[in-house]
């Protein structure tokens, strides 16, 4: 291998056409985070196509020393069908929209991988019912692995534990406290202790822990534009 080529799995977050046969992908990749590559002849169909698709994690090799880099090699190693069935494969989009929005290019972003790669797996064999606690999960966790803390288990003080019979409100970047009538982001303290467990018994908690991720995914991703939420919800 040169001394400017690189190698690592990774997965497709975004394509978009390039010439008349090429187009430019954005990988998502254990070791380098999100990079940016060429790939000639993606647009090419038969023996000679090298088309990528997205849900399939691969073994990449690419080289360039310039931001958008040069794809020489991939090799499939597992695919995740989602196709078959709409909401998995809107869920797909809704991840990698999510994905590509919290990430940049070249960053290193490990844990994050690992996160996207297993919520891929529950994916395939996920229930259509239990789709909205996986989001709401992944949505948490890619916040935590951000860099932004969110404590689901004591008040704002730090110490008070959270009641699962009690109302709370939100303080962006301090956390929550027993809310009093028309204060704003109210949320039962038992879908603070769902969310935190990852176990949901009833659609109001899954109501209100999607009313809170999405809060703070806008408030920490402001310019995050998520097409596929049309499509899903």
């Amino acid at each position: 291998m040169s001394l400017y080529q690189l190698e690592s799995d990774g997965f497709v977050l975004h394509r978009k056409n390039y010439g008349e046969t090429s187009k430019i992908l954005s990988l998502f990749t254990r070791k380098y985070g999100r990079v940016d590559m060429l790939c000639k002849g993606c647009r090419v169909s038969g023996r000679r196509s090298r088309i990528l698709e997205p849900f399939r994690r691969y073994n990449l090799r690419w080289s360039g020393r310039s931001t958008l880099k040069m794809l020489r090699q991939h090799d499939e190693i597992t695919i995740y069908s989602l196709s078959s069935r709409q909401e998995h494969l809107y869920c797909g989009l809704y991840l990698n929209e999510l994905l590509h929005s919290a990430t940049r290019p070249d960053g290193t972003e490990p844990h994050l991988f690992t996160l996207y790669d297993a919520t891929l797996a529950k994916l395939v064999h996920c229930d259509k019912e239990d789709i909205a606690s996986l989001l709401r999960l992944f949505e948490l966790n890619l916040i935590r692995l951000m860099g932004y803390g969110v404590n689901l288990d004591v008040e704002i003080d730090g110490q008070t534990p959270i009641e699962e019979d009690a109302p709370y409100a939100f303080a962006v970047e301090q956390g929550f406290y027993r809310s009093q009538a028309g204060q704003n982001m109210l949320i039962h303290g038992d879908t603070l202790v769902a969310l935190s467990s990852g176990r949901f018994s009833n659609q109001r908690q899954l109501k209100e822990a999607k009313k809170l991720t999405r809060f703070l995914i806008n408030y920490y991703l402001p310019n995050c534009s998520v097409q596929s939420r049309k499509l899903f919800g």
